[in-house]
């Protein structure tokens, strides 16, 4: 059986993140899908992440690492989406209420959606991005 590059199986490891986020946010989510179809995005899409990215992962030297590029790509910006929702668009004021926690000042956490949260998948597009990108240990890298 033929050895897995490291830059495939850290994608397959952002695949299985994908596939436990969309469980996990279904339910976070759960109470506000009803009033606000954009809780459904990241939901939608770390479940077509986890789907294509196993297929993605079977063509991986043919086509599926460029697709993969292109699937996180679109992580980046389901991540900045998330970010200006759970801060209703108010980017700076999210931070500020973030960070009242450290002068004693902040107002009831559970009110508000989590301020940073949806920046966790901004970072895992940017780390597949990287992964898909790069060669680590194929014969192709140790070549001079």
């Amino acid at each position: 059986m033929k050895r897995w590059p490291f830059e495939k199986l850290v994608v397959l490891g952002l695949i299985f993140g994908f596939a436990t986020l969309m469980a996990d946010l279904r339910y976070d989510h759960n109470h506000v899908m009803r009033k606000h179809a954009a809780a459904l995005i990241p939901i939608y899409y770390s479940g077509g992440m986890a789907l294509l990215g196993v297929i993605c992962l079977t063509a991986w030297d043919s086509w599926g690492r460029r697709a993969l590029i292109a699937f996180f790509a679109a992580g980046i910006v389901v991540g900045l989406l998330g970010y200006w929702f759970h801060n209703s668009g108010h980017l700076v004021s999210g931070l500020r209420l973030l960070f009242s926690v450290w002068t004693g000042k902040s107002p009831d956490p559970v009110a508000k959606p989590p301020v940073l949260a949806p920046l966790a998948f901004a970072g895992m597009g940017a780390l597949g991005i990287l992964a898909c990108t790069t060669r680590c240990n194929s014969p192709r890298a140790a070549a001079p």
